[in-house]
């Protein structure tokens, strides 16, 4: 359900209110090679979800939004140590995620676009108050696009910040910051799309929190990495 107010032509304020449910699967209910137990008993898992958006024009090259949003997540699935070195799937009581997101978009009447955004969140386990696992807290992200060519290429980068996250024993996991490049080209021979990109610029060394199943609580993720893409559409554009 959404309901939207519009007071001025580059103003506009939203009530967004959703519900879902997730039933858990076959792995989640049955497996039980060694270290990990079944649990037939487990129950679907719901969220109602809430949130107020603001978006603003300022200008006519210039936008901007903030929102708020609060979660409520019930009977969430997830995996927990028992005993020694087993695991199971079990069902949260009650899971509570709360926070703001801002963000502001651009674009220079040279063709350059750029948005920038951040986002605060809090998820905890309602009974006993701790945070989740694997959830950060601040998030930032900054991309930019420069058209080439009559538009018909594009360069862009894209800059993401993640916080410390907690790991499943209740350490945390650095925050890091990564950089993307992109170069697209459109449009060539009307029917295909190029593009090269390179992830993780920087080359950065930074970490993921594991799950039950491995024996290390960190493990390490790709460094500097390239991509080439080729997309043929079969009608022409």
């Amino acid at each position: 359900m959404a309901l939207i107010y519009r007071p001025g032509r580059q103003s506009a304020f939203k009530f967004i209110y959703g519900m879902a449910f997730r039933v858990p699967n076959v792995y989640e209910l049955y497996y039980s090679v060694t270290s990990n137990l079944p649990n037939p008993a487990l129950h679907p898992e719901s969220i109602h979800s809430t949130e107020f958006v603001w978006e603003q024009g300022i200008g006519s090259h210039l936008w901007f939004s903030t929102s708020a949003f609060y979660n409520s997540i019930e009977d969430l699935i997830t995996q927990e140590p028992v005993g020694d070195n087993s695991v199971i799937f079990r069902n949260l009581e009650n899971v509570k995620s709360s926070g703001l997101e801002v963000q502001v978009r651009g674009q220079l009447s040279q063709g350059l676009e750029g948005s920038a955004s951040y986002s605060f969140q809090q998820t905890k386990d309602e009974p006993s108050g701790q945070f989740l696992s694997n959830s950060p807290r601040n998030l930032v992200t900054l991309n930019l696009s420069q058209p080439l060519w009559g538009r018909r290429m594009f360069v862009s980068l894209d800059a993401q910040y993640r916080s410390r996250i907690q790991n499943l024993t209740g350490g945390s996991v650095s925050r890091f910051a990564v950089v993307n490049a992109t170069l697209l080209a459109r449009n060539l021979g009307k029917r295909v799309d190029l593009s090269a990109s390179i992830y993780n610029l920087l080359n950065k060394k930074y970490f993921d929190p594991a799950s039950t199943e491995n024996l290390r609580q960190e493990i390490q993720q790709d460094g500097r990495s390239f991509r080439v893409k080729m997309t043929w559409h079969w009608k022409e554009r």
